[in-house]
C-alpha cells in the first residue's frame, strides 16, 4: 500500500508531530486534527498513523489536564 502524499510520507509524519507540539488549547488541536489529519488517515502508512494517534492522545491528556 503506497501513499498519495505529494511530499515524503516521513516528512508528513514529522510535520504532524511538530504541529501537535505547538498547541496550547485542546479545542484548537482537535479542530486542526479533524480538519487536516483525520481525513488523510488512508494516506499514512498504518503504523505511522497509529503512532500519530498515540501522540495525539498524549497531547490531549496534557492539554486537558492543564
Amino acid at each position: 500500500m503506497g501513499s498519495r502524499f505529494e511530499v515524503d510520507p516521513e516528512a508528513a509524519v514529522s510535520w504532524v508531530r511538530a504541529k501537535l507540539a505547538t498547541f496550547k488549547e485542546y479545542d484548537a488541536m482537535e479542530a486542526w486534527w479533524n480538519a487536516n489529519v483525520a481525513p488523510m488517515e488512508g494516506e499514512f502508512f498504518p503504523p505511522d498513523f497509529a503512532d500519530l494517534v498515540e501522540l495525539y492522545g498524549k497531547v490531549e491528556g496534557t492539554l486537558k489536564a492543564s
